[in-house]
């Protein structure tokens, strides 16, 4: 497994193939945006940019942001889901959800 995807192994330059996941993750860290920096974020605030390791892809941790949820709600080890939030006609993001 390999995390970002490359089309060459960055160790021995083998090939890779594609393989599908469950869609759950396990938090592994967070943070907790409190200020927008950029222009159009404001509504996003607090933003919560979460470390995740996948589930069925040993080594792998994914970073993305947790939605529908509050900091306080947080806890490492809690299982989370990967949800796609349509960003634009042309962008769709990978975030996290709480699994409830």
């Amino acid at each position: 497994w390999q995390w970002y995807p490359l089309f060459e192994c960055a160790e021995c330059g083998g090939e890779f193939e594609w393989r599908e996941v469950t869609g759950r993750a396990f938090l592994f860290s967070w943070t907790t945006v409190y200020k927008a920096f950029l222009p159009g974020f404001e509504d996003k605030i607090p933003l919560i940019v979460a470390v995740a390791e996948v589930e069925g892809a040993p080594g792998v941790r994914f970073i993305s942001n947790i939605i529908n949820a509050k900091p306080e709600d947080l806890k490492v080890g809690m299982e989370l889901k990967i949800v796609y939030e349509k960003v634009d006609e042309e962008h769709t993001m990978p975030r996290f959800e709480i699994v409830k």
